[in-house]
This record gives structure tokens, sequence and C-alpha cells, in this order.
């Protein structure tokens, strides 16, 4: 009885009541017509058949639990009822039952106790055939709400049903969608990684400008020295022109040094570009899938982990796109640097081509030199005087 719903129990309540008032009228009826000396019916109000449920129920339901009695089935009342003799049919009882007016009504006399108890038999019938009734309504009322009671919960087991497919479907998606986004922080750490690599490989480089600003440097100095000999007096002889000869073999031994770690500096400067456009590629790439990937996501929003995961690849992303703008502006500084070494370049180039023209200028005088010591000595020579 406890795992039944509160309109069933008042069902199998209301259904046991009408039986209890069902035997009383059947009870009533065979006293009325043992009182009467007439055979009476017995009243059949019962319904076409109990349900198994009825059944089980009546059984588990208490045995004096909304039984009542009838003051006419007492004993007391049973003893006086049978004590009196039945009337003939034609006596004054027999005439007032049959409806026999107010004259018939004057004449017949109820004094007798079993004239009163038919008369109250009577009355508890027709209460107990009303209370049947109101009972059967009841009982059909409560039937219709059980009905609908349970057409509700199927309705309700078919929403739960559709709702938990649903919910179903949505876990797979969220778990596709991981996925996708665990293999996007892959490639994103593997593009970092890159990127920290091409970060030293510039620090590198930018290392090796330094170097060669400062060879440039001892160069210019080396010049500007070369220069302040070259304003030697040719008085001073052969040693100063071997000693620039020296100096001068020294420089371009140097410069083609330095031309030729320029030229290597230069190739792997054109390999990191055309290495950090590919990556810019990469990223351009891989940017452009993560801004495919979070409109999807903006799409199939539907949960505050799918929001806070939106969030954060739209901050991946805005980081991305701040280190390929650093990337950029590195490769114009490195596009800077360059011009500037190519500058450089051009004026050591400058610089040689008149070291080389001030070097030959001398290489001529020290040979007109040469020309007028010998010019000299032959003339003395042919004077006799001692050289």
């Amino acid at each position: 009885m406890a795992s039944l719903s509160p309109k069933t129990s008042k069902i199998a309540t209301a259904q046991t009541k009408i039986r209890h008032l069902l035997d009383e009228l059947n009870e009533l009826s065979s006293v009325l017509g043992s009182a009467s000396g007439a055979t009476t019916p017995e009243v059949s109000l019962r319904p076409r058949g109990p349900t198994p449920k009825t059944l089980r129920d009546h059984k588990t339901a208490p045995k004096n639990k909304n039984k009542r009695i009838s003051p006419v089935l007492l004993p007391s009342n049973r003893a006086n009822i049978f004590r009196t003799t039945p009337k003939q049919p034609g006596s004054a009882v027999s005439k007032l039952h049959r409806g026999g007016g107010a004259e018939n009504a004057k004449v017949a006399t109820l004094d007798s106790p079993a004239e009163r108890s038919y008369a109250g038999l009577r009355r508890e019938k027709e209460r107990a055939e009303a209370e049947c009734e109101r009972l059967r309504l009841e009982r059909d009322q409560l039937r219709r709400q059980v009905k609908n009671h349970r057409s509700d919960r199927d309705d309700a087991i078919c929403k739960f049903r559709a709702l938990r497919g649903e919910v179903s479907k949505h876990e797979e998606v969220n778990e596709l969608l991981r996925r996708q986004c665990a293999s996007s922080d892959a490639r994103c750490r593997h593009l970092k990684n890159k990127v920290i690599v091409c970060d030293r490989e510039m620090k590198f480089l930018k290392f090796k400008n330094e170097e060669l600003n400062k060879r440039q440097t001892e160069l210019e100095l080396e010049a500007s020295e070369f220069r302040r000999d070259q304003a030697y007096s040719l008085a001073e002889g052969v040693g100063a022109l071997r000693e620039a000869r020296r100096r001068a073999a020294d420089q371009t031994e140097r410069e083609a040094d330095a031309m030729a770690e320029a030229e290597v500096l230069q190739d792997s400067l054109a390999d990191l570009e055309i290495q950090v456009c590919l990556l810019t590629e990469c990223l351009k790439v891989s940017l452009r899938e993560r801004d495919e990937e979070i409109a999807r996501l903006k799409n199939d929003r539907g949960s505050s982990e799918t929001s806070q995961r939106v969030k954060q690849l739209e901050a991946v992303v805005q980081a991305r796109e701040e280190e390929v703008r650093r990337c950029h502006a590195g490769i114009a500084e490195i596009g800077a640097i360059t011009d500037e070494m190519e500058s450089k370049k051009e004026e050591i180039r400058r610089e040689v081509a008149q070291t080389q023209m001030a070097n030959a200028k001398l290489q001529a005088q020290v040979r007109a030199r040469d020309r007028e010591v010998r010019n000299l000595r032959a003339r003395m020579r042919r004077a006799g005087i001692p050289g």
C-alpha cells in the first residue's frame, strides 16, 4: 500500500465503501422480505467485476477500516424485527406503503416496532443508494484523473527520453570540440616553439651585426690612419711606401674577409627572411583555422565551458597576432640593418678605390724619384764625383 499513489488508494477506499454499502443493502432487503412475508430480490449494484488491482488493495486493506454497521442490523433491532409478525397484504400498513392517501394514513398507525423498523430500513436503503451513486461518480472521476495522470506521465517519459537523446548528442559534440581544441593547442605550441627558435636566430644575427659594425669601425680607424700615413712626405723614402703597401695589403685582406663575412651574413639574413615569411604564412593559416574554429564554436555555443573555451581561443589568437606583428617589426629592423650595411660597404669600396688611386700615385712618385736618383748617380759618375 505504501507504493500506491494517493489517488489509487482513494479509488480503492471508495470501492471498498461501495461494497460495504451493497452488502448492507442486501441485508436490509432480506430483512424487509422476512418482515413483510414477501421475497425481495437481492439488490446487485456491484460493478461488472473487480480488477486484480482492487482485489489486491482489498486484501491488503484493514478488515474493519471504513466499515459502517447500520443501526438497523444491530442485534437488539434485529431481534425486534424478527419478533414482529408480517402484516397481511390488505392491512393498513400495506395500504400505506402502496400510497393509499391521507385517509389511509389516518387509519394506519405505525406504533408497532416492525412498522417503524421497516420505514427506517427504507430510508436507510435510499440513503445507501444515494451514497452508492455518489461514490460511483467519485470513482469514475478518480478513474478519469488517473487516466489523465497516466497520459501525462507517458508524455513526460517521452519528453525525458528525447531530452536524454539530445543530451547524449550534445555530449558527443562537446567531446569532438574538446579533441579539436586539443589538436589546435598542440599546433599552437609547435608554432610557438618555431617562433622561439626564430627569435634566437635573430638575436644571434644581431650579435653578428654588432661584431661586423665593430669590424667596420676598426677598418674606418685603420683607413683614417692610412690617410694620415699618406700625408707623410716623400723624403721619408721607400720605408714609408713599403709600410703603406703592407698596410694596404693587410687592409685589402681584411676587407676581403669582411666582404666574405658580409656575403655569408647576407645569405643567412635572406634565409632567415624566407623562414620568417614561411612562419608568417603558417601563422596566418593557423590563425585562419583558429578564426574558423572560433566562429564554429560561437555558432555551437550552448554551455559555459564552450563560452570559456571561445574566450581562451580569442586571447590565444590575439597573442599570435601580436607575435606576427613583432616578427614583421624584426624583419623590418633586419632590412634596415642590411641597408645600412650595404651603404657602409659602398663607402668602404669607395675608400678602397681612393686608397688604391693614392697608392698608384705614390708608386708613380716613387718611380719618378727613383729615376731622378738614377739620373743623379749617372751624372755624378760621369762627373767623377764619388756616390
